[in-house]
């Protein structure tokens, strides 16, 4: 998580930097432990706190479900989620994956995302073949007191769908987005539609392309942030919904938790605890009502939607929240040149999320 500092600083066009984790995380301590209690809260909670949808009569529990998050998930959305769509009677298996800092290209193999890493948090939770247990890996400060996470690889959405299959797929993004706009309040339209489309559309397109089986994507939006005017958050979400939300179903997360949250962060965007639970229960709220509308048979494969996608160029070399150098590793507030060197971008920023 970044500190106050970070916050109130964009990088300049002409200054070169390479990360400093120490000073982006003087908060890491005290948060660290307000997630930690969050998460066993979490787990312990998970009986009482599931809903048992009842299954319609035609679906047994088959489906598979695949969870992407970035910072926000890493901070509790992402688990009880995943814990929601275990206890779900249609639910046969979730695969739920978290990495600090990313963008919804950072988890495409097109460069320069092949190789992109997240240096500030992972965390996975996979179903067992061979049982109805779990395998989870954690790797995010404070867990256990005092440790700093590794270096982890951002997933690839193409391997996760070739070897999990997934039915429905739950993208939790848009946060690192906002720092394409170098911190100004207002809103280009004309160059900030197609910027922000180049990041929207390639992935979603990647997501349903065959041989995907993915019937339901669930594209969750960004809660309020109080680090951003506004009008660049609603711009975000209008054009997430104008170029994704003929293929996907596109939650407002602004009108799911009231601002400001509770346990939040000092950059206004960040927090766990009760409220990060009630936003995840009513993104569930949405999801199980959408899942019950209709049976499940009825649904047709989104790869008979591409048609509705529109048109983008190829993604450009600008990775918000992580880029790769030329040996392949994250440096944030970065991007490469067209050699793999580092030069410094105005705007882009990573940040560390516990």
């Amino acid at each position: 998580m970044p500190t106050s500092n970070a916050q109130r600083s964009t990088l300049n066009i002409q200054q070169a930097v390479s990360l400093d984790v120490e000073g982006w995380t003087l908060n890491v301590g005290r948060f660290s432990k307000r997630l930690a209690v969050a998460a066993i809260a979490s787990s312990i909670a998970i009986s009482s706190l599931a809903q048992n949808t009842p299954a319609p009569a035609d679906q047994k529990r088959d489906l598979t479900v695949l969870i992407l998050g970035d910072s926000l998930g890493l901070c509790g959305f992402s688990k009880r989620l995943d814990q929601k769509f275990r206890a779900d009677p249609r639910v046969k298996s979730v695969f739920t994956y978290c990495t600090c800092g990313t963008n919804p290209l950072s988890w495409l193999k097109e460069k320069p995302y092949a190789n992109v890493q997240t240096h500030c948090g992972y965390w996975s939770i996979e179903s067992k073949s061979d049982s109805h247990g779990i395998k989870e890996q954690r790797d995010t400060y404070g867990e256990p007191n005092g440790h700093r996470p590794t270096s982890h690889t951002v997933p690839k959405l193409d391997d996760l769908l070739a070897t999990i299959q997934p039915d429905i797929l739950v993208m939790q993004t848009g946060s690192n987005l906002f720092e394409l706009f170098s911190g100004r309040e207002k809103v280009k339209p004309d160059r900030d539609g197609p910027m922000l489309r180049k990041y929207l559309v390639p992935f979603v397109k990647k997501a349903i392309t065959p041989p995907s089986k993915l019937r339901k994507i669930y594209w969750v939006a960004p809660p309020i942030s109080g680090r951003v005017s506004g009008e660049v958050q609603e711009f975000v979400f209008a054009q997430t919904q104008k170029d994704i939300g003929g293929v996907t179903h596109v939650i407002d997360s602004r009108k799911l938790i009231a601002y400001p949250y509770k346990h939040m962060e000092p950059d206004k965007e960040h927090f766990v605890g009760e409220d990060m639970n009630r936003w995840a229960d009513k993104v569930w709220g949405e999801i199980d009502r959408d899942l019950s509308a209709q049976s499940w048979s009825d649904v047709r494969p989104l790869s008979e939607s591409i048609a509705k996608l529109a048109p983008v160029a190829a993604p450009s070399a600008t990775p918000t929240g992580g880029v790769v150098d030329r040996k392949g590793e994250t440096r944030f507030q970065n991007e490469p040149d067209s050699a793999g060197g580092i030069n410094a971008i105005s705007g882009i920023s990573g940040r560390i999320c516990l």
